[in-house]
């Protein structure tokens, strides 16, 4: 006549539970949201930087071949003399003087071969 039924838990115990783990399901969903915008931006940014790096070196291979006078796909150092007076007469300067255009080419050329490579 007088059963109850007796419970482990506290209702008001429960609620506060509930009501704690909904905060937390809520902050992690929005850091999983923050985290994939994020990946989302640096991807896109990866990707741009590459296209800009291909048509930097696509546009270095034009002006280079342009300078190969000999079509040997290195330039030697009369090559490059003569790209620099020539960048100097169009843009009205004054042309380098060959000592400074020497020590360009000897800095420039890596492996000490005397001629320069496009990934030099």
């Amino acid at each position: 006549a007088g059963d109850k039924a007796v419970t482990w838990v506290d209702p008001s115990t429960s609620a506060r539970w509930l009501v704690a783990a909904l905060f937390v399901a809520i902050f992690v969903h929005r850091l999983f949201e923050i985290l994939h915008l994020t990946l989302a931006v640096l991807l896109v940014r990866n990707y741009a930087r590459k296209l800009k790096q291909k048509k930097v070196r696509k546009q270095a291979a034009e002006i280079f071949k342009h300078i190969d006078r000999d079509g040997s796909n290195s330039l030697d150092r009369s090559e490059i003399g003569r790209a620099m007076h020539e960048l100097a007469t169009q843009r009205k300067r004054q042309a380098p003087s060959e000592a400074e255009i020497d020590e360009l080419f000897a800095s420039a050329d890596v492996d000490g071969g005397g001629e320069l490579s496009l990934d030099e």
